[in-house]
């Protein structure tokens, strides 16, 4: 009884602090059914990042890019040992996962025969048949986001901290919707888009 009568003489009160809870938890639920009724991405594509759990350190830098239609990593010796190293990672459709593309030097590059920003290239076996796109745009229409969080600009997701994409997720957006992958263990920052992989 005593809950009704403050009900009807804070009825007012009682709406404007309900509404917004109400309307904030109703756009939660819109905004989550239509990222899971977004279509998976199509194709594979690489990207560059670096880890804030990697404690290796290297004597020489490394890039990636694509030249002549294959993907190549170029390496530079330097005086001094590299922290946190720039690594390759490889979004596989099939299986909606992020791995780290692993990789020994060849055997013909000796880093402790170069001399410094002395400079080495060469091509992974396991892509050199592959036809790589470099357009930002796939061929079904996704965009690689690269930056290490995104804001979509709503007030509710402000508040509740969805409209950011930690380092631990990856996001492609298509149609300004958005499709999130996760990034197994390590988190990845300084990341950038290398090419989608059409076949």
């Amino acid at each position: 009884m005593a809950f009704q009568e403050f009900f009807k003489k804070n009825f007012v009160l009682v709406i404007g602090i309900t509404l917004p809870v109400v309307m904030m938890i109703a756009f939660m639920v819109i905004a989550e059914n239509t990222r899971r009724n977004i279509v998976a991405p199509e194709y594979d594509f690489l990207f560059t990042g670096r880890s804030y759990s990697d404690g290796s350190r290297d004597s020489y830098a490394q890039y990636f890019s694509i030249k002549k239609g294959q993907l190549q990593v170029k390496i530079t010796k330097k005086d001094q040992r590299h922290f946190n190293p720039l690594r390759l990672y490889h979004y596989e459709a099939t299986s909606k996962t992020i791995r780290e593309v692993k990789f020994d030097l060849p055997a013909d590059i000796k880093i402790a025969d170069m001399k410094k920003d002395e400079t080495a290239t060469f091509t992974l076996p396991e892509f050199d048949a592959k036809k790589f796109n470099t357009e930002t745009k796939s061929k079904d229409g996704y965009v690689f986001m690269k930056h290490g969080y995104h804001r979509n600009g709503f007030i509710i997701n402000e508040f509740f901290g969805t409209g950011r994409n930690r380092n631990n997720k990856i996001y492609l957006e298509k149609n300004d919707r958005r499709y999130k992958i996760d990034i197994p263990e390590n988190r990845i920052y300084s990341r950038e888009f290398v090419a989608w992989i059409e076949k």
